[in-house]
C-alpha cells in the first residue's frame, strides 16, 4: 500500500568549484606552487603566462550581416558547444606586482624547501600500500578534512556526497570508512580518529598484546571512558578491580600515548616519541660511514634495519629478536641476536657518537668513553652516570657530593664537562627540508602605512592555451563533436581553478589586513599581542569561522621583527589590575623574562613567579602561571637548579 507524505528539508551542498576554491585556500605558499605545476601537467589547456591584450581574428569579410545571418548566428548562440562567450571573459591571473620579464634569476630568490607536511607523509606510505586508485581518492579527501591535531571531524557522509558530486561516483560510507582503517594505522597511529577515545584505542592496537597493561589500559578507555578524566591510580584501580601496581602500569602506558596524532612530529618536549624516524640525510651518513668501514652486504642489510628503528632523538626503539626474525626470514638468512648486537654497538660508534642508545644515560656513557682518558673528570663523570644517575637527573647536587666524596667544585666541574655532550644525538643534523621556512605574507611598513603582499613571486601567471581555444571556436568545422566536448571540460576546469587562486588571494589578502589592524601595535614594535580569535576575524570581514581557520593554519608571515605563524596572533585575553585586556602571549612572555633573570642556585617556585606577576598587574594563579610554564616547555624549579 503507498502512503504519499510531504518533507522539508534544508541541504548544504558544496559545488566542485567551492570545494577546489577551499581546498587551494588552505595550503601553504609552497604546497600551492606544487599543486598549480599538477594542474599545468594534468590539463592541457592550461598554461603559464600572462594573458595577451591581442583580438580576436576578425571576418574577413567587412559588410554587415543580412537579417537572415543574425538570426542564423542567435541559434548558433545555443549550441551546446558554442564557447564564444567564455573566450570573451577570459580570465588569467598574475600574481599582484608581478613584473614580467625573460630573466627568472629573481624566482629563485627564496629557498623552496620545507618540512614535508603530514599530508605527504601520509599519502606517501599510502602509495606502498595495497591501496587501489578508487582509495587513493578517498584518502584524499580524507587527509584533506583532517585538522592539525590529526582529527577527523566532518562526517563521512558528507565526505561522501562531495566524492560523489565532484567526480560522479556512487560510493557508499561503508566503502569511505574501510579507506579510513587505513589512513589509521598509518604512521602516526591515530591519524584521521574521530574521537580521542577512538585515537587512544587505535594507538594501542600497536603496543605488544603480551604486555599486562595492554588489555587492561583497552578495557578502560572501551569502558570506562567518561570516567576516566583525572589520572589518578586509585580511581583506575576501582574501575577496572585491580591492585595500586597494576594501576599504576595502565596510567603509565596511557600516559606515553599520544592525544593529538598530528602534532605527534612537531613537539620537542624531550619524549622518545616526538621524531617518528631518524632524519634521512643522517641516515645515509651513518650507512656511508659503514660502507667505508668495507661493511659485508649482509651486515649493511642488519645495519639498515638497525638504523630504520632508531628515532629522531637518537634512540634506537626497536627489538633486535624481531628485526634477526625478519631478515632470516626474508632473506633465509642466518643471523643471530648476538651479531645484531654486536652491530648496535658498530653503530653507536659511528658519529655522531651515542647514536643508537636505548637511554640518554647510555648515550652520554658512549660519548664519555670517545674522550680522551687523560681527563681527569671522564673518570669522575663516567662513575657519576654509571652509580648516581637518579640524583644527576634530579640535580640533587649536595648528595651527588656526599655519595662520592668529593667537594662541591669538583661536582660542577663535571657537570660542566657532562653539559657538553649532546642526550639527543639524532637532534644534531638539520635536513634542508627542515632549513627555511618561507613566509606567506611579508608585512613591512611605509611612515604610518602597513604593506602587506603575498609571497607568491614564484607562483607563475596563468592562461588559457590560445591553440587549443582555435579548436573550439565555432569557425572550427574540423574538429569533431567529442574532441569538443573533451576540451569543455578541460576549459571550464582551467577557468575554475585560475578563478580559485584568484579568490584565494583575495581571501588571505582579507585576512591579513584584518589580523594587521587588529595586532597594530605588534606589528609597530614587536610586542604588545591583543587578545583575538577567529570570531573576531570572521565577523570583521563577513566571512565564515571556517574559513579564518583554513586561511590561518599552517601559514606564516614574515614581519620587521621576524617570522610568525598566523596563529601566533590569536590568543585568549587576560584581565589586568587596571582592567585591560591583554593577551595571554604576553603573559608567557613576562614569564620568560622573570625565569631569564632569576637565581639559578635558588630558582624561582610557581607560587613566587604569580606573586611577581601581580607587582606587575596581572592578576593570575599559581596553577595558571603553572600550565603557560609547561606549555613553553619549561621545567619545574627543582630542574632549574644549577650550582
Amino acid at each position: 500500500m503507498l502512503h504519499l507524505s510531504q518533507q522539508m528539508r534544508l541541504l548544504q551542498k558544496l559545488t566542485p568549484q567551492q570545494i577546489q576554491y577551499l581546498k587551494l585556500l588552505q595550503l601553504p605558499t609552497l604546497a600551492l606552487e606544487q599543486n598549480i605545476k599538477m594542474e599545468l601537467e594534468a590539463n592541457p589547456l592550461l598554461e603559464e603566462g600572462v594573458e595577451d591584450e591581442i583580438e580576436l581574428e576578425q571576418s574577413d569579410d567587412d559588410t554587415p550581416p543580412s537579417p537572415e545571418e543574425e538570426a542564423a548566428a542567435e541559434e548558433k548562440k545555443e549550441d551546446d558547444f558554442t564557447f564564444e562567450d567564455f573566450l570573451n571573459d577570459e580570465e588569467t591571473y598574475t600574481p599582484k606586482g608581478e613584473k614580467q620579464s625573460s630573466d627568472d634569476e629573481d624566482k629563485d630568490e627564496f629557498p623552496i624547501a620545507a618540512p614535508t607536511p603530514l599530508t605527504e607523509k601520509l599519502l606517501d606510505q599510502l602509495h606502498l600500500a595495497d591501496v587501489t586508485d578508487m582509495g587513493m581518492l578517498v584518502a584524499e579527501e580524507i587527509i584533506g578534512n583532517i585538522d592539525e591535531d590529526g582529527y577527523l571531524h566532518r562526517d563521512l557522509e558528507s565526505i561522501v556526497t562531495d566524492i560523489n558530486l565532484t567526480h560522479k561516483l556512487h560510493l557508499t560510507v561503508t566503502q569511505v570508512e574501510e579507506v579510513l582503517k587505513i589512513i589509521q594505522r598509518l604512521e602516526p597511529p591515530g591519524i584521521g580518529s574521530r574521537s580521542l577515545q577512538e585515537c587512544l584505542l587505535i594507538q594501542l592496537e600497536f603496543i605488544k598484546p603480551d604486555l599486562d597493561p595492554v588489555e587492561l589500559a583497552k578495557t578502560l578507555i572501551r569502558e570506562h571512558f567518561e570516567q576516566f578524566h583525572v589520572k589518578d591510580a586509585a580511581t583506575v584501580a576501582s574501575l577496572l578491580h585491580i591492585s595500586l601496581t597494576d594501576a599504576e602500569k595502565v596510567i603509565d602506558l596511557l600516559s606515553r600515548l599520544h592525544s593529538k596524532p598530528g602534532r605527534k612530529s612537531e613537539e620537542s618536549n624531550g619524549d622518545d616519541n616526538v621524531h617518528d624516524s631518524l632524519a634521512a640525510g643522517l641516515s645515509d651518513t651513518l650507512l656511508k660511514q659503514l660502507r667505508e668501514r668495507n661493511t659485508s652486504r649482509i651486515d649493511l642489510l642488519l645495519a639498515q634495519e638497525i638504523i630504520h628503528c632508531i628515532n629522531g632523538n637518537g634512540y634506537f626503539r626497536g627489538d633486535l629478536a624481531i628485526i634477526v626474525d625478519n631478515l632470516n626470514s626474508m632473506h633465509h638468512l642466518q643471523l643471530t641476536v648476538d651479531a645484531a648486537e654486536s652491530m648496535l654497538r658498530t653503530i653507536q660508534q659511528l658519529e655522531p657518537k651515542g647514536i643508537g642508545a636505548r637511554s640518554a644515560k647510555e648515550s652520554i656513557l658512549i660519548q664519555l668513553e670517545s674522550l680522551p682518558p687523560a681527563l681527569d673528570r671522564v673518570a669522575v663523570a663516567r662513575k657519576l652516570l654509571s652509580e648516581h644517575f637518579d640524583e644527576f637527573t634530579k640535580k640533587h647536587y649536595e648528595q651527588i657530593s656526599k655519595l662520592m666524596l668529593i667537594p662541591l667544585d669538583d661536582v660542577k666541574r663535571v657537570l660542566d664537562l657532562i653539559s657538553h655532550l649532546n642526550p639527543k644525538p639524532g637532534e644534531g643534523t638539520i635536513t634542508a627540508q627542515e632549513n627555511y621556512l618561507v613566509p606567506d605574507f611579508i608585512v613591512t611598513k611605509d611612515e604610518n602605512n602597513f604593506v602587506i603582499q603575498l609571497n607568491d613571486k614564484n607562483i607563475p601567471p596563468l592562461r588559457i592555451n590560445r591553440n587549443y581555444r582555435e579548436l573550439m571556436s565555432k569557425r572550427n568545422k574540423a574538429t569533431s563533436a567529442e574532441t569538443k566536448q573533451f576540451l569543455k571540460q578541460k576549459f571550464d576546469s582551467a577557468k575554475w581553478f585560475i578563478a580559485s587562486i584568484y579568490q584565494r588571494r583575495e581571501t588571505m589578502l582579507k585576512v591579513m589586513h584584518a589580523i594587521v589592524d587588529r595586532q597594530r601595535d605588534f606589528f609597530e614594535t614587536g610586542e604588545g599581542l591583543k587578545p583575538l580569535i577567529y570570531k573576531d576575524i570572521a565577523e570583521t570581514i563577513r566571512m565564515d569561522i571556517s574559513t579564518i581557520s583554513r586561511v590561518v593554519n599552517g601559514k606564516y608571515v614574515q614581519t620587521d621583527f621576524g617570522v610568525y605563524e598566523l596563529r601566533h596572533f590569536f590568543s585568549e585575553g587576560i584581565s589586568t589590575q587596571s582592567g585591560e585586556d591583554v593577551s595571554n602571549k604576553e603573559v608567557k612572555e613576562r614569564i620568560k623574562e622573570i625565569l631569564a633573570t632569576e637565581d639559578k642556585s635558588k630558582p624561582l617556585s610557581d607560587e613566587e613567579i604569580a606573586s611577581i606577576l601581580k607587582e606587575k598587574g596581572f592578576n593570575i594563579a599559581r596553577r595558571t602561571v603553572a600550565k603557560y610554564r609547561e606549555s613553553m616547555m619549561i621545567p619545574v624549579a627543582r630542574l632549574r637548579r644549577s650550582i
